[in-house]
């Protein structure tokens, strides 16, 4: 029989559609515990190894976990943003956020509409996104320091807070409704006013004298 070059290890199994037994529980994503049900079992036909080969795990809700759910949802974030017209210095879909639950996007707002724009770019390439902070581009996404502050300093609940109430959610959120999979999305826009000066708003910076810097 052929099989992948590169491979180090094959299992041969038939998938019995008609039988069924109980999996789990065990840890999702969100580092939550799944509920137990009913899965269709495999019957493993046999095992083919190479000398000496490398069994690879992963462990679910851990960081590798995590960091695997992030990559294709940053992926898709950035292509579906950059397509309608802006120009994005970064996207955290944040680790802490089960890397699919919580996102953080620096991109270069044009108009007050803008961040409207976003958010439904956003939830329609990630459904499960619950809560998003919006930032300008002199914000590191990554550099959670610099998100709070923005946060602190650009954000007012009354006139920045986006919320879309009983949309979809993941069923990995315990905190939703699972039996509708609905709950409520929030967009925190720490963006800096379109018509205001934008000075006002800048981080200071300490000036450092050149004897300082030789030290």
């Amino acid at each position: 029989a052929l099989a992948p070059a590169h491979s180090e290890i094959i299992i041969e199994a038939k998938l019995m559609l008609q039988q069924t037994e109980v999996e789990g529980p065990y840890i999702c994503v969100t580092g939550t515990m799944k509920e137990s049900k009913k899965m269709p079992v495999i019957q493993v036909v046999d095992i083919i190894t190479r000398e000496d080969y490398i069994y690879q795990g992963l462990l679910g809700g851990g960081s590798e976990h995590r960091l695997l759910e992030s990559i294709p949802n940053e992926v898709k974030l950035w292509r579906r943003i950059t397509n309608i017209g802006y120009k994005v210095r970064g996207i955290n879909m944040t680790p802490n956020g089960s890397s699919w639950l919580h996102g953080v996007i620096s991109f270069n707002k044009k108009t007050e509409n803008d961040s409207e724009k976003i958010l439904e770019a956003a939830i329609e390439e990630v459904p499960a996104l619950k809560h998003l902070v919006l930032v300008d581009t002199d914000i590191d996404p990554n550099n959670l320091n610099e998100v709070e502050w923005a946060l602190a300093t650009r954000f007012q609940g009354d006139r920045d807070l986006m919320k879309k109430p009983y949309t979809y959610a993941s069923r990995l959120d315990p905190s939703s409704d699972l039996e509708n999979k609905r709950g409520c999305k929030l967009c925190f826009d720490a963006t800096i006013p379109i018509d205001e000066e934008r000075e006002k708003y800048m981080m200071g910076i300490i000036p450092v004298s050149e004897r300082v810097k030789k030290i």
